[in-house]
């Protein structure tokens, strides 16, 4: 993984088509903007804690083939 500390205007390039920009940083939060092709998927995944993944995880139906 690689970790990078940008400042407010700031962007990333990952290839020739997709740019990552940081637009604003209020609060704890980071805004930031995603320039893509549109035939690629781009999907925001939510953190989870370890004890919240271990509880969804008990609770989750358990699989009856053997």
């Amino acid at each position: 993984m690689l970790v990078l500390s940008l400042r407010e205007g700031e962007e990333i390039e990952l290839g020739a088509d997709v740019k990552i920009s940081v637009l604003d940083l209020t609060g704890g939060r980071v805004r930031v903007g995603i320039t893509a092709p549109q035939e690629l998927q781009v999907r925001r995944v939510k953190a989870q804690s370890a004890a919240s993944a271990a509880k969804a995880a008990a609770a989750a139906p358990k699989d009856c083939r053997s």
